[in-house]
């Protein structure tokens, strides 16, 4: 693994594409909601609230030549435009796309990643005197909450009370790991059951099992998909 495999990734519908220049630096805002107040007798006091939505941000450019030394395009090049009407279409969506960070060290050795929901809240292109065909941006994401209501289905009976029907459910082995499970995550997971990246690493990870490939064709060595993270081996999970 080299330290080029350190990447930013974006995921909607299937199809991931990555930020061809890595930024001199990017943020992540943890910003909190905490509500102060002046009580007489005490001062000022501070009652804690939930955290507020993650923010990052980060500047950068999207280079008008594949033959620009910083850039990553082991996917094949893309012009500007390719980028800003990727951008510009999350945006008109109205929908959460998936961002991933794979840090690696400069020796190479993967170390936490960021694999997150996130909303395109705001994005900025512009070009510069004397470096045409270079197209710098602005981008600032926020971290998607999923607010989607929980649905119940009731059944009147005659006498006008309700009743919940118990489905009858297959007797399963403690120690066998079903989808529906929570589990207990160790090691690197990856984006396909075939080990495709971009990859994370989970540690201790407290998730749930959402798939499980039963007939796993040949390649497909993760057949076991965790949470809205990735794929891994079930010999990498325990329950929890």
């Amino acid at each position: 693994m080299s330290a080029t495999q350190y990447g930013l990734y974006f995921n909607k519908e299937g199809v991931t594409i990555r930020i061809p220049i890595n930024p001199q630096e990017y943020t992540i805002k943890y910003p909190s909601d905490n509500t102060r107040y002046n009580v007489l007798g005490l001062g000022e006091i501070i009652i804690p609230r939930l955290p507020k939505l993650q923010q990052i941000s980060w500047e950068s450019y999207f280079p008008g030549a594949e033959n620009d030394t910083l850039a990553l395009i082991s996917g094949g090049f893309k012009p500007p435009e390719f980028y800003i009407d990727t951008f510009k279409k999350y945006q008109a969506s109205e929908e959460p796309v998936r961002f991933i960070a794979n840090r690696v060290m400069e020796d190479g050795e993967a170390i936490f990643d960021t694999n997150i929901q996130v909303i395109v809240e705001d994005f900025e292109a512009s070009e510069k005197g004397g470096e045409t065909g270079d197209f710098y941006y602005r981008i600032s994401l926020s971290n998607y909450r999923d607010y989607t209501p929980q649905k119940v289905t009731i059944r009147p009976v005659e006498n006008n009370t309700v009743s919940a029907t118990a489905t009858e459910q297959r007797k399963v082995p403690n120690d066998v790991i079903t989808v529906g499970d929570t589990v207990i995550a160790n090691g690197r997971y990856w984006y396909t059951s075939y080990g495709e990246s971009p990859f994370g690493n989970a540690n201790n990870t407290t998730t749930t099992v959402t798939r499980i490939v039963q007939s796993p064709k040949s390649g497909q060595s993760y057949p076991v998909c965790i949470g809205n993270l990735g794929w891994l081996q079930m010999s990498q999970l325990k329950k929890g």
